[in-house]
């Protein structure tokens, strides 16, 4: 969302790094109870920006999933799965109705309680049969989610970095923005990103990009090979 926080993400050789512009509405609100990255698994954690209460319902849909993986698997999810499964709940949200014509007698007609009827305007059916308009009620129809994610984690493919859209649309990506300063963010990792740099390095220049894109100060989380290794500005470490 382009007008949330401005958060961004980095791709190191050995880890991953996230990071997210922690803006308080008032300086009474207590911080500790602002959290602006979760942790799904103990390898798996997420940013956003936009509205933090869609963000709530997709962390908890998210860590649901995980759950549910590691119940019948007994090992942590992969992190393009958990990509997948999130972005199909955001891309549901973006469907409307479908509208099809059928004919049919009126004994013959759907079940209200499934379908919604209506009479098809210029349409001259033969004695006995009736046109309607058939539109079939799906569980989407309602607004997208006002929030974009990014998701990032270590498997057995390595670091991976996934930015995910409110359509449902996501990406793989070595480092990206998201936010009301994007733009800049992103004009300064495509300057200063390197691949072949380890985490400890690309620590600064995680700091540096967020310095020019952020207004307030930062909450970071650091993922490599051993799981989540750093969170700061009191982001907990629950699942």
């Amino acid at each position: 969302m382009a007008g949330g926080a401005t958060s961004l993400g980095i791709r190191a050789s050995d880890g991953v790094i996230i990071a997210t512009e922690k803006k308080l509405p008032s300086a009474l609100v207590d911080e500790t109870t602002v959290q602006k990255i979760a942790v799904i698994t103990p390898n798996i954690g997420v940013v956003y920006s936009g509205m933090g209460p869609d963000y709530r319902v997709l962390v908890r849909k998210a860590r649901k999933s995980a759950q549910a993986y590691y119940s019948l698997y007994k090992e942590h999810i992969p992190v393009a799965q958990l990509v997948r499964e999130v972005a199909a709940v955001m891309q549901e949200f973006t469907r409307e109705y479908r509208v099809a014509y059928t004919r049919c007698r009126s004994a013959a007609l759907p079940q209200r309680s499934a379908h919604t009827l209506a009479p098809c305007p210029g349409q001259r059916p033969a004695k006995g049969v009736r046109v309607f308009a058939v539109v079939s009620v799906e569980s989407g129809g309602v607004r997208p989610f006002g929030v974009s994610l990014m998701l990032a984690g270590f498997d057995d493919n390595g670091p991976q970095l996934y930015q995910i859209d409110p359509s449902g649309s996501y990406f793989a990506w070595k480092a990206s923005a998201i936010g009301k300063n994007m733009v800049n963010a992103k004009t300064f990792l495509e300057k200063r990103y390197s691949d072949e740099v380890s985490v400890g390095k690309q620590q600064g220049c995680t700091y540096t990009g967020a310095e020019q894109a952020c207004e307030h100060h930062l909450a970071v989380c650091i993922m490599c090979m051993h799981g989540i290794v750093g969170c700061t500005h009191n982001v907990p470490f629950t699942w």
